[in-house]
């Protein structure tokens, strides 16, 4: 009750403070009519140049008397409070002179999950874009693409032909004597010489010689007479190689007996090889014992000893092993070293030498 004795005072006291500054200065307006009214009219001017700024003073406090009235006239009107809003129902709050154009409403479970996968999915396409754009980018620019970095030209070199990849033509070595029938045991390795030199023998061939060219299909050549010996083992005395060519004459004779293995050889140092082939005599049956188990050859020789007989200007030495023509055969007749395995082959191949 105080506080609205106090209001109401207060207000009271601006009206009548109001209302004593208009008469004050409608008083003052009418002394100053006067005053100037008495005065000449130079002092007129003068007057009149002083009123001016009293004029605009004047003017000047008059917003300032409305504004006041203005303020007092709405202190007086009664206050009223604002209707409350019950706090159960919150309005949302917009911006002045708007208004939502449609109703909000909370979204529901499955519009959340629909919202969520569509960002996911607007998400998962910028990555592939940018992975996209970078493989490109990376495709343009690198070494290996048509449009990056030139390099450097290098001179041309000059182009070497490219050596022909296909082996030589094999040229094969003419027999020391004429051979009809030709028959070639192709290997890669000397292990293969005698497994198949023996399956040869053991077949039916024709009667009279058969030539045997030993070749390796890995180097394209012919083997000789040491690859021979070193398939079935054959230990040769020391410098028995050296009197000897490599090149040599093999050949297979079919007889009654069966097929007899025999080769010629072109010597270069006669009378050496003379005396070595006499000190291998001894030990020439082992030696050979590989080559002869596969002729046929089972038991000891028959004779452990070599004899001698004169053919046709030559010396024939020879060993028998059985009654069915087998043994170690051999003359050196002109400058061949003839050596077979039956005696019948070995005056049959001095024949064809002598011819």
């Amino acid at each position: 009750m105080e506080e609205e004795k106090k209001e109401f005072f207060k207000h009271k006291d601006i009206r009548t403070m109001q209302k004593d500054i208009s008469g004050l200065r409608e008083q003052q307006a009418e002394q100053e009519k006067q005053r100037i009214s008495e005065l000449n009219p130079a002092q007129d001017e003068q007057a009149r140049q002083e009123q001016e700024p009293a004029e605009k003073q004047a003017e000047e406090r008059k917003p300032l008397e409305e504004k006041l009235k203005e303020t007092s006239q709405r202190q007086e009107m009664p206050s009223t409070p604002p209707p409350s809003i019950p706090p159960s129902s919150p309005s949302p709050s917009y911006p002045a002179g708007e208004k939502p154009a449609f109703p909000l409403k909370k979204p529901s479970g499955s519009e959340k999950v629909f919202v969520r996968i569509g960002i996911v999915l607007v998400l998962l396409l910028v990555f592939a874009n940018m992975f996209l754009f970078w493989y490109w980018y990376l495709r343009e620019t690198g070494p290996e693409s048509p449009q990056g970095p030139p390099q450097e030209e290098t001179p041309p070199e000059d182009v070497v032909p490219p050596e022909d990849e296909t082996p030589p033509e094999i040229i094969t070595p003419s027999a020391f004597f004429p051979i009809g029938a030709v028959t070639f045991l192709k290997t890669t390795s000397t292990e293969n010489i005698a497994p198949g030199l023996s399956q040869l023998l053991e077949t039916d061939l024709t009667k009279g010689y058969t030539r045997v060219l030993i070749q390796n299909t890995e180097k394209n050549e012919f083997l000789g007479l040491k690859e021979l010996f070193s398939a079935f083992e054959i230990v040769a005395p020391e410098g028995f190689y050296q009197k000897l060519d490599n090149d040599f004459t093999l050949f297979v004779f079919s007889q009654e007996q069966g097929n007899r293995l025999g080769f010629a050889a072109k010597i270069t140092e006669k009378q050496e090889l003379i005396a070595t082939l006499k000190s291998w005599e001894q030990n020439m049956e082992q030696s050979f014992d590989g080559l002869f188990t596969s002729l046929g050859k089972q038991e000891p020789a028959l004779v452990s000893y070599f004899k001698e007989v004169p053919y046709n200007d030559a010396l024939l030495r020879y060993q028998t092993f059985s009654r069915q023509d087998l043994g170690i055969c051999y003359s050196i007749f002109n400058d061949y070293l003839v050596w077979t395995s039956s005696w019948e082959s070995l005056l049959k191949t001095i024949d064809k030498l002598s011819e």
